[in-house]
Order: C-alpha cells, then sequence, then structure tokens
C-alpha cells in the first residue's frame, strides 16, 4: 500500500508482480457537538479498495447518493453513537479546510446512514489515517479538500504464493525514496 501520496506511483501501478488496485481519500477531520476533533475523516474509497482491503459492512450497504453515508463502528462511537441505526440522520460537523483557528469555518452536514462497516480505522497500521465515514467520490469531491490518497494493490495471481517477505523486497527494491523513506507504507 502506499499512503499518504500526492498522486499514485507509475512504479507500482505498471509493477508485473502487482494487478489491481484501489484509490481512497482522506482529509475532513471530524469534530463532536463542541467542534473539537474527534481523531476521525470522511472520504472515499474505491470499491477495489474495499475489496482488496477486506472492508464489509456488518448491516447496510455502501452509499449510493451524495447524502449518504457508511461509518465504521469506532467512528460512529467517537461521534457519541454507540446504537446505530440504518436510516437515521447523522450530522457530521468539521472545519472549512480543516482550519478550526475562525468559528466561521464551522460547517455541518447531514447524512443517511446506510452502512456499518468492520472496524478498520483502529485495527489496521496507521488506519486511524483513513476515514470512517465513506461518502460517494462525488460528494468527496464537494469539499473541495487536499486529501492523503492513499493505494493499495493485489498481488498478481502467480505471486500469491511466494515467499510474501522475499517479494516485498523484490518489490521494493525499485520504488523511489525520498529522505530514507519509501511512499510505499505495509
Amino acid at each position: 500500500m502506499e499512503a499518504n501520496v500526492g498522486r499514485q506511483s507509475e512504479y507500482f501501478m505498471n509493477h508485473p508482480k502487482l494487478s489491481a488496485y484501489g484509490e481512497a481519500v482522506s482529509a475532513v477531520k471530524l469534530c463532536d457537538e463542541s467542534y473539537d476533533y474527534v481523531d476521525c475523516r470522511i472520504g472515499y474509497m474505491s470499491q477495489e479498495f474495499l475489496e482488496i482491503g477486506c472492508i464489509q459492512t456488518t448491516q447496510g450497504r455502501l452509499p449510493e447518493a451524495d447524502n449518504e453515508v457508511a461509518m465504521d463502528a469506532r467512528t460512529l462511537t467517537k461521534l457519541g453513537i454507540t446504537v446505530p441505526k440504518l436510516g437515521q440522520t447523522i450530522t457530521l460537523r468539521y472545519y472549512e479546510n480543516n482550519d478550526e483557528y475562525y468559528d466561521e469555518n464551522r460547517r455541518t452536514a447531514e447524512f443517511v446512514l446506510v452502512g456499518v462497516l468492520e472496524n478498520y480505522t483502529n485495527v489496521w497500521n496507521g488506519g486511524r489515517n483513513f476515514s470512517g465515514a465513506l461518502v460517494t467520490k462525488e460528494c468527496f469531491e464537494t469539499f473541495d479538500y487536499e486529501g492523503m490518497n492513499a493505494y493499495i494493490y493485489k498481488l498478481a495471481g502467480s505471486e500469491r504464493h511466494s515467499d510474501h517477505t522475499a517479494l516485498h523486497e523484490e518489490i521494493l527494491s525499485g520504488a523511489v525514496w525520498h529522505n530514507n523513506s519509501c511512499s510505499y507504507c505495509y
């Protein structure tokens, strides 16, 4: 997986040992009723990202309309919703452009809860940086935020039974490194 990158790596996208990939974007920081950040975000994940990352709903479905949201249980709990009900209205609070220094940047948006997702924001390594509130790609684009882009890759079918440690090292051997750190994170 590449995370926190401005754009997808051509190297990983075209690597012969990797096949399909998915995209996720996370940007809008969620707030509680007092407009304090709650370490959760609004964002978007492609169907491919959800499949490769094995992220599934425990109730309901993924958003199809721009006023719908699916959320993981941790995010719901952080917002004070301990017994979520599909169809309920969820008010999401945030700051325009994540600029909390001015009260006039406070915003709210109402969504209909259509799905509850398995927890991943507190299970995955770095998962809290991923969106726990998923909206459609079109809805996410209306926020007009610079986000943390992540791309997840699937191994080519012929590589699934290989020595994964050696395969990991081989794939990384040609990756572009910046300041002793590769854009590849997991």
